[in-house]
């Protein structure tokens, strides 16, 4: 898991955001470089609000902490968001949903707060598709 630390300054914060963006992105294909600023965005936006993120460079990871899936949207490119709970909470309890329904709801409200243009995901992870929705998109 890569640790967060909130009392670093934006700038060291943005690098170790693009330290961490390769190893937190779900799937074998390669970040498509037109999305990697916007992804180091994402990922540091994340650390900023306290987030752990979950190192998948070897398969999935036994603690809890948001992945990012890269994926399709109506301007092209777009990215899930995915919160991953610890290895050992059970994915059929009552007690994985409210967390997974609880954090997603984070997540929503953290990308929310920073302008991320988001899908109507309705308690599913958040599908963001840029920093900014187009003006012509409103």
């Amino acid at each position: 898991m890569i640790k967060q630390d909130t009392a670093q300054p934006r700038d060291q914060v943005a690098e170790r955001a693009a330290r961490a963006l390769d190893r937190c992105v779900l799937g074998p294909a390669e970040i498509p470089e037109g999305m990697r600023a916007f992804m180091e965005d994402l990922v540091a936006t994340l650390l900023r609000a306290g987030l752990d993120l979950c190192d998948v460079t070897d398969g999935l990871p036994e603690e809890a902490g948001v992945m990012l899936a890269p994926t399709g949207g109506p301007a092209g490119a777009a990215v899930r968001v995915i919160w991953h709970q610890h290895r050992f909470a059970d994915p059929l309890g009552e007690t994985w949903r409210t967390e997974q329904a609880a954090m997603y709801a984070r997540l929503r409200a953290v990308l929310a707060a920073q302008g991320y243009w988001m899908g109507r995901d309705d308690g599913n992870a958040p599908t963001v598709f840029g920093s900014r929705r187009p003006s012509f998109w409103a």
